[in-house]
């Protein structure tokens, strides 16, 4: 009798491990490739496309700082720079296969600064 509880506790613990296993996969990941503090707007490249993400709260991501977490999806998300091992807050404005897309949605305030850099592209 006792071995078929453990043999429950067992397959629960299991199925609870698949299900967070399940949740850290489906988490996305991007490097930092362009930013621009002043107007509050970074890029984002991950593997199938780029993200325009306007940055809400906690520390700015720099160049280079990978970000985790719901990368996708519209709108504000809690998200972690694996970089600097610390929370931030995030919106995602758009999110593109290509670049040009990403472009072309750029904010006016950031084109209006005098250092704006265009983000081209195929």
């Amino acid at each position: 009798m006792n071995t078929g509880v453990a043999a429950r506790g067992a397959a629960v613990i299991l199925s609870l491990v698949a299900m967070a296993a399940a949740n850290v996969a489906r988490a996305d990941e991007g490097m930092v490739i362009w930013k621009n503090f002043e107007c509050g707007y970074f890029i984002l490249q991950m593997k199938a496309g780029y993200g325009l993400y306007e940055w809400v709260a906690g520390p700015y991501p720099n160049d280079g700082d990978v970000i985790e977490g719901e990368l996708k999806t519209p709108g504000e998300h809690r998200v972690n720079n694996k970089t600097a091992d610390v929370p931030t807050t995030i919106f995602l404005d758009t999110y593109s296969e290509k670049r040009a897309a990403i472009s072309a949605r750029m904010p006016n305030q950031c084109k209006a600064k005098p250092d704006y850099k265009p983000f081209e592209g195929p």
